[in-house]
Formats: structure tokens, sequence, C-alpha cells
């Protein structure tokens, strides 16, 4: 929710889109939550969020990464619904990870080996198979699948509103009046304190905030990527 301009931060996150949101929502669950402003130049969503496809699918090679999308499925599936009231939008529908190749065969082998040492619900099938389970399809020339049941889709913006809703400080450049960022220093006039971490989630943003990377004599590390 919109506030006026803070005077102190713990950690100040610029950028409102499912990723600024979400670093502030987990640091809010860590205890972080009163120590941590969002900076939005406009609106939530409005930056590469809200046209997201919103796909999440446990076929991924990283182990890192097939961690994360297990525990976003459970959080969109029901989780962060239960926590705050606000929809999501989940979609259990299942998906598949064609290959037409043999060397995406070779890929979906390797990323099936990842999910079954993570324990996810996944397969290998045919192209019969894959018939039998999307008669839809068109298969031609497909040489395998993988067949991942848990996945679904989601809207981007729904879950950034529910996770915004649950326990993100956000100031946004209309409510306080700020702008967008010209600098990674705080100014020393207004009463701003500097804040231990700033990070910069800003998608299509980041280019142009780039260039305002700045370490302050007081150590404030701006990470702009």
């Amino acid at each position: 929710m919109a506030s006026e301009f803070p005077t102190s931060a713990r950690v100040v996150i610029v950028g409102g889109g499912v990723m600024g949101v979400g670093l502030a929502y987990h640091l809010g669950h860590e205890g972080w939550g009163s120590d941590t402003v969002l900076l939005e130049k406009a609106e939530l969503t409005s930056g590469s969020t809200w046209h997201a496809a919103g796909q999440v699918t446990h076929s991924t090679s990283s182990f890192g990464l097939g961690k994360c999308v297990d525990y976003n499925i459970g959080l969109y599936s029901g989780g962060l619904e239960a926590e705050t009231g606000q929809p999501v939008t989940w979609h259990g529908c299942g998906s598949f990870r064609l290959a037409y190749t043999t060397d995406e065969m070779d890929w979906l082998r390797h990323t099936l080996s990842v999910a079954r040492a993570l324990g996810f619900n996944i397969a290998l099938v045919g192209p019969e198979q894959g018939a039998k389970l999307h008669p839809f399809y068109n298969l031609d020339g497909v040489l395998g699948a993988l067949h991942t049941p848990d996945d679904g889709h989601v809207d981007p913006t729904n879950v950034t509103m529910a996770m915004a809703a649950a326990r993100v400080r956000t100031v946004s450049a209309s409510s306080a009046n700020a702008g967008p960022p010209t600098s990674c220093k705080p100014p020393m006039t207004n009463g701003w304190s500097r804040p231990r971490k700033a990070r910069s989630p800003a998608s299509m943003w980041s280019t142009p905030l780039a260039p305002m990377r700045a370490r302050s004599a007081n150590g404030l590390a701006c990470n702009c990527r």
C-alpha cells in the first residue's frame, strides 16, 4: 500500500514488479517488513510484469531453480491466497515440454534426472502417450515430451497484488511526488537515512538504472540489474 516517503529503511527495493514485491514479501516473512521500503515510479506491475505469461513449470535443469519453482507452485496454488484473501488466479493444468531433435531429447533426459532427484511428478513420454494425454496437440515430428502434471499458470498481476497486500510498504512516485530514480545515492538534505541494502529488480528499466550504481562513504551498495 502506497505511503508517504519514509525517512529510514533497512532495505530499499527499486521496482514494483513481481520480483521486487516478491522480495519485499519474503523479507517481511523474515521479520524485515517494517524496515523494508519498495519504491515504484508508477503503479505496481506497470512495467513488464502485467503482460508476462505466468506459466510455472517443473521442467528445469537447475536444482536451485527447480526448488524455487516447486515452492512457487505451492505458494500460488493455495498458500498465498489463504494468507491474504486475495485471488491469484492459479490454474493447475499441467504442461508438456516437446523435443523435435535428438539434442532436445538429451536435454529432456537431463531435465528428467534433475526433476526426479528433487522428487517432482514428471515423466518422459513418447508421441503416442502424448496424444492420449493431450489429443489437441499437433505432434508431427515430435520425438518425445516431458509431462509435468503439477504445473500451471497464474495471473502475475494478481500474484503481485496479493503479496503487496500481505506485508509490503510501497512508495510510488505519484503518492510521494518522488519521480523516477535519478541516483542510487540518497540525498543528504531531506532526512533520508542510508539503507544497509539496496536492490533494483527493475527489468526493462535496469539499463538506465545501471549507470547509477554507487557506493557511498557509509557503504551503501546499490546493485541495479
